[in-house]
């Protein structure tokens, strides 16, 4: 007797924990499309923007920083925007408005990774129950049957179904982990580059501002 791989089959004898597996898979790629998406969008904004941003505040030319900032698209460029968007002279309030901001974005790019990491780590879990319940299920089997070659082989056929639900299991988690820790990355990288960009331009109001001030001073 051999053992029936279709999908059907599988959710058939497998019960509820194939089922359960199943599902989380699809969830688990539906939430590793959308980020994926998500982050392209979020990383949108070149490298030097922070630094064209800075220099136009240094030269005290704000309208064409806010014009630059508000081109493109991005995490980076909404946090210059929301710089250049406060005119308070003190610097700990523009400081707290930026920390602000970039909680916002990174709380945002965070919503799911809690999801697939939950995912990953429980998934293999479930697989193993379900083959522990399996091997149960077959040697009860077997204890109530006859003890001849066709029982033995149905018993096989049913420790075989019970071991699908581990690798159905390990196939749900390694994705979800693998995705857990490459979103994990570039969220990480997303953070220092908002950090350092906004450090950069807050920098350079305060230096445009203390210019200003010593140019009224000596009028």
């Amino acid at each position: 007797m051999q053992l029936d791989l279709s999908l059907s089959s599988l959710l058939h004898h497998g019960g509820p924990i194939l089922v359960l597996l199943f599902l989380g898979s699809l969830w688990s790629w539906y939430v590793i499309l959308e980020r994926w998406m998500a982050f392209r969008r979020a990383e949108k904004g070149g490298a030097r923007l922070a630094a064209r941003v800075a220099k136009l505040v240094r030269a005290g030319q704000i309208d064409e920083a806010r014009t630059l900032a508000a081109e493109e698209d991005g995490c980076l460029p909404r946090v210059l925007a929301g710089a250049l968007a406060h005119s308070t002279a003190d610097k700990e309030v523009l400081d707290e408005a930026l920390e602000r901001i970039q909680a916002v974005e990174l709380l945002d790019l965070e919503r799911g990774l809690p999801t697939l990491g939950t995912i990953g780590s429980v998934a293999p879990y479930v697989g193993l129950f379900g083959t522990v319940l399996g091997v149960i299920r077959s040697f009860q089997s077997l204890g109530q049957g006859a003890a001849d070659a066709s029982g033995a082989a149905l018993v096989s056929v049913g420790i075989a179904e019970a071991l699908v639900a581990t690798a159905a299991g390990l196939a749900v988690a390694v994705p979800a982990v693998v995705f857990f820790n490459a979103f994990s990355r570039r969220l990480t990288v997303l953070e220092t580059r908002m950090a350092a960009a906004a450090s950069e331009v807050s920098e350079a109001a305060q230096e445009a501002r203390r210019r200003r001030g010593s140019g009224d001073a000596q009028a």
